[in-house]
């Protein structure tokens, strides 16, 4: 029959797959969330830096700087991430290894630009994240006083 909710479907799979499936791809999931984080956080503060570097010379503080830095943090980030994105969802969908479902969204996909399938769909949700993360966070720095310097 139909799902009738959250609970219903949880008991239905665990009774089915056990109860250690609902972790099922969990370990690609923590492998994207630090990659993620890592390279949102890495490329935004580079970026940062090269704006307010010659021949630009943005100031460090500009809101331009910070949706500047944001938006190509944005594009670095998504092309990390979508590839870990196919193979999760191949792992869960096919209920099978990281190794394999690579092989699988390879396989079918196309070649390498099967891992890069979807990415316009991720930009559009994560761009206007990094954005909005980045600019909050850069406005709480100037509300407490943290300085920051240019070179940062």
């Amino acid at each position: 029959g139909a799902a009738r909710g959250v609970l219903h479907v949880t008991r239905q799979l665990v009774a089915e797959a056990g109860v250690l499936s609902l972790w099922r791809g969990s370990s690609a999931a923590v492998a994207r969330c630090a990659v993620l984080t890592g390279t949102q956080c890495a490329t935004y503060d580079r970026c940062k830096a090269l704006l307010v570097a010659p021949p630009t010379r943005w100031r460090v503080d500009e809101l331009r700087t910070h949706l500047g830095a944001a938006l190509i943090s944005g594009v670095v980030t998504t092309t990390a991430t979508v590839p870990l994105d196919n193979v999760k969802t191949m792992m869960i969908v096919a209920n099978t290894s990281a190794t394999n479902a690579a092989t699988i969204v390879y396989r079918d996909g196309g070649g390498v630009l099967g891992f890069l399938r979807g990415w316009g769909a991720v930009y559009s949700r994560l761009a206007p994240h990094t954005v909005i993360m980045f600019c909050a966070l850069e406005r709480l720095r100037g509300v407490l006083g943290i300085q920051q310097r240019p070179d940062e």
